[in-house]
């Protein structure tokens, strides 16, 4: 089957919605508006191209367990023309690609090039550090830096300047262990609160920050 009518119609609506978490097939065709069986006919299609999977799902007190579908492996697909080449890829992203896209689909177009910029020019900062967006303006972009080695990342990364076609941006990273942040949100601290409000990760290999966002 070509890329297209893989991830087209009902099948893209699938992947959209089992992405944001596990869900029935039942919930899959309320949420799609789709029936009953074509949904299951097309959860059968993604399961043997292996991008979904099930589980069984056993409630306490109830009787037949329901089956959950979950999104079973990350993909991409790309379209890209430019002058000399016009190309299609469905692939399974690495470590590299997922942090790329993940930086390429956060919300303002003029950011990502400073924050590639930014960690290509510090790359310890993927290897000791899970990294999101917060916020950003015309001259600073805000992000969020988990680490263990909090004094070593605090003192040389929390303020930083990048420049990019001429103009010059100041990266503020706000550095914290997962233990300071876990606590403060324990304590209820508005600064750690407004912190974790809507972190956007872009490098959670681990999911520390994803892990972090619902204690709050």
């Amino acid at each position: 089957m070509e890329n297209d009518q893989l991830l087209s119609n009902a099948r893209w609506e699938i992947l959209r919605s089992v992405s944001t978490g596990k869900t029935s097939a039942t919930e899959l065709a309320k949420n799609t508006k789709n029936s009953l069986p074509n949904i299951s006919q097309q959860l059968k299609l993604l399961e043997a191209y292996d991008l979904v999977e099930y589980i069984k799902d056993q409630k306490k007190g109830q009787g037949k367990p329901r089956q959950i579908y979950q999104l079973k492996r990350e993909i991409c697909h790309i379209t890209y023309a430019r002058h000399g080449l016009a190309d299609k890829r469905l692939f399974n992203p690495d470590g590299y690609h997922i942090m790329l896209l993940n930086i390429l689909f956060l919300p303002s177009l003029q950011d990502h090039a400073y924050i590639i910029k930014h960690l290509a020019q510090n790359d310890e900062l993927t290897q000791q550090c899970a990294l999101a967006f917060l916020k950003s303006n015309e001259t600073e972009i805000e992000l969020l830096q988990v680490t263990e080695n909090i004094e070593y990342i605090r003192n040389k990364y929390s303020n930083t300047f990048v420049d990019h076609n001429g103009k010059t941006r100041k990266i503020i990273a706000w550095s914290h262990t997962p233990k300071e942040i876990t606590d403060g949100l324990a304590r209820k601290e508005p600064y750690f609160e407004a912190l974790m409000h809507n972190p956007i990760p872009f490098h959670d290999p681990k999911t520390v920050i994803e892990k972090l966002k619902k204690k709050l």
